[in-house]
């Protein structure tokens, strides 16, 4: 039986050490023993008939905590197997990270053996606690690669689609986005990762934990110190003063180059906004949603106006406000953001009540009275 069981523990070693391609790992029902390998490997794809299992990982388990070793190979191999298997004991990492420090394992190839498991056990905090570790020692050695912050997302996607809701797998694109300003190109970090979400968000409507993700991007967006591309800003500001003719419902407002950055931050908060409505009115019954544009109101009447308080150009978005205002307006336009709040929600809920989900929206209309009682004086949220 040992020897059978070795044979199996040290083909998923020399497989996962030999193919730096091996993209999946996962275990095959089979709950019957047959005569022939429990093994299978094709096309970079490993796995493990279900009838070995419990006795492979008894035997590795039982090996590890012996208190003699036949050699650091035989022990790595051991470990491998029953991380492998049952990814949920800190132990098990522990073990490994002292083996990285000694140079028994490397760090890329570390990385690469989490995301083989991340294909079966997507939901797993100690893999994804490991592979934070691993970035944090890489990071200390060398400047950091653009193509590995691309990876990373790709590998949180794949996690996150394998598993709904996979608040762990965002967790750790969040926790990415504290390194993104060391890397030599943030900003084109930075753009891949808004494109990328906004497509996600689109197609995985009660997925909250993309969206709170979504939510730090914008918060970076807006925190971040670096020089942001000009086209990438430009872009956005203009699909602002696209949303600011349609919200005050003119055709007059010029696109204006010269106060660019304002109007990318501005527009920031309004391109999500638009793409909210949209997904609302289209599945007003996801929650998600509704959630998630509770961040927007938030960004809009507290984020922006801390932000541009001291921004010179401010008088600027002042004077366009004003502008579009009707003269007979009792709005006060001293608070343009203010202003602007309620011009979109009174389009967003004149739309939203004819939808048949009336649920959210009443509950919506609560939060929105409960939190900006003084933004709230308006027909449209009683």
């Amino acid at each position: 039986m040992d020897l059978e069981v070795e044979k199996i523990v040290f083909g998923i070693f020399t497989i996962i050490k030999n193919d730096p391609e091996l993209e999946t790992f996962d275990i095959i029902l089979e709950p019957n023993q047959t005569n022939n390998s429990p093994l299978l490997y094709e096309q970079h794809n490993l796995g493990l008939q279900s009838w070995c299992i419990k006795k492979v990982y008894c035997y590795v388990h039982q090996k590890l905590f012996e208190k003699q070793t036949s050699g650091i190979e035989n022990h790595i191999a051991l470990l491998t197997t029953a991380s492998m298997l049952n990814p949920n004991v800190k132990t098990y990492w522990n073990v490994r990270k002292e083996l990285v420090l000694q140079g028994y394992l490397d760090l890329y190839s570390e990385l690469h053996y989490i995301e083989v498991i991340l294909s079966s056990k997507p939901k797993v905090q100690d893999l994804f606690n490991h592979r934070k570790w691993l970035l944090k020692e890489i990071f200390k050695k060398q400047i950091l690669r653009s193509d590995l912050f691309y990876n990373e997302l790709k590998i949180v996607q794949k996690a996150a689609n394998n598993h709904v809701n996979n608040h762990m797998a965002w967790d750790f694109a969040c926790w990415l986005l504290n390194f993104i300003e060391l890397n030599s190109e943030p900003v084109n970090i930075l753009k891949t990762y808004w494109n990328i979400t906004e497509t996600w968000i689109s197609t995985h409507v009660s997925d909250f934990s993309g969206m709170n993700f979504r939510q730090h991007l914008i918060k970076k967006f807006l925190d971040c110190t670096i020089s942001m591309d000009i086209n990438f800003k430009r872009v956005v500001a203009f699909s602002c003063f696209k949303n600011l003719r349609h919200v005050f419902n003119v055709t007059d407002i010029p696109f204006d180059d010269k106060h660019i950055r304002l109007f990318f931050i501005i527009g920031l908060i309004l391109n999500d906004f638009e793409i909210n409505e949209n997904l609302i009115l289209f599945y007003a019954n996801h929650e998600a949603l509704w959630y998630n544009r509770r961040f927007l109101c938030y960004a809009m009447l507290q984020i922006l106006p801390e932000k541009l308080s001291k921004d010179e150009d401010i008088d600027v978005f002042f004077n366009i406000i004003k502008e579009c205002e009707n003269t007979e307006s009792k709005l006060d336009i001293e608070h343009p953001f203010y202003v602007l709040f309620l011009r979109i929600h009174e389009l967003f809920l004149s739309h939203a009540s004819r939808n048949n989900e009336e649920l959210f929206l009443k509950r919506y209309k609560n939060w929105l009275k409960l939190k900006f009682l003084d933004y709230t004086a308006n027909k449209y949220f009683n």
